[in-house]
Parts: structure tokens; C-alpha cells; sequence
């Protein structure tokens, strides 16, 4: 991905999925009109503390990479409902997904949708 992909203002959803990224661009708040972002099956290992910026996003795709944690700042995004981080790399005991989810304030909870584990052979939460 080019590394002004922050300076599309009215982009409104991104699906970078099946693409064998290896990192993703730091971003800013001039994408606060992304309300989509797909960064699933690719080789991501981390997640920059910029994504906090990202404060309209409210389906946040992150499955099948090569991650092992979540950066503190991701509790910032209140208006997700939708985040799967399944079949990644996270130390088994990991809590930074459990903290977002902790510090998640949502008016409409039967919206919210969590895949959380960190393997295929991992249980995760799953909630409609």
C-alpha cells in the first residue's frame, strides 16, 4: 500500500485483504471518514498506534495475520461493534483484546460482535 493512503479524506471503506501485507502505513486522522477497514489474511505482525486515529471505524477486520498483541491506544475506537482478530499469533494468556472489550462503552451491546481467538485451535468469543 502507498504510504499516502492517510491523505484519501473521503475514503470511506478499505479492503486490503489477501494481499500478503507485512505492515500496514501509519495513519492519521484524516481518514476519520473510514467506517470499514479489512486487513485480514495478510502477514501483518503489528498494529502502529496511529490506528487510534481511525475514530469512525466501526468493523475493524484483523483475522489470519501474524500478530501478537494489540496496541493500548486501540481502546480509543469506541465506535467499533465488529473486531476479529482470530487466528493470529497472541501469547495465550494475552489480554490487550480483553482490555479494548473491558473499556468498550456501546449504547446497543446486542450489536457488538467479538472474534477473539488466537488460533485455529483456540476457543474465542463469538457474540451476535
Amino acid at each position: 500500500l502507498p504510504q499516502d493512503i492517510g491523505d484519501l479524506q473521503r475514503l470511506h471503506t478499505l479492503d486490503a485483504s489477501h494481499n500478503q501485507l507485512k505492515s500496514f502505513p501509519e495513519v492519521s486522522d484524516v481518514l476519520r471518514r473510514l467506517y470499514l477497514l479489512k486487513l485480514n489474511h495478510n502477514q501483518l505482525t503489528a498494529i502502529h498506534d496511529s490506528f487510534s486515529c481511525l475514530t469512525s471505524v466501526n468493523e475493524l477486520y484483523l483475522e489470519s495475520n501474524r500478530l501478537s498483541h494489540l496496541p493500548a491506544s486501540i481502546v480509543r475506537l469506541t465506535k467499533v461493534h465488529t473486531l476479529n482478530i482470530h487466528e493470529n499469533d497472541f501469547p495465550k494468556g494475552d489480554q490487550s483484546a480483553q482490555l479494548f472489550i473491558n473499556a468498550k462503552t456501546s449504547e446497543d451491546e446486542e450489536k457488538n460482535h467479538w472474534k477473539l481467538g488466537t488460533t485455529t485451535n483456540d476457543e474465542y468469543v463469538d457474540t451476535p
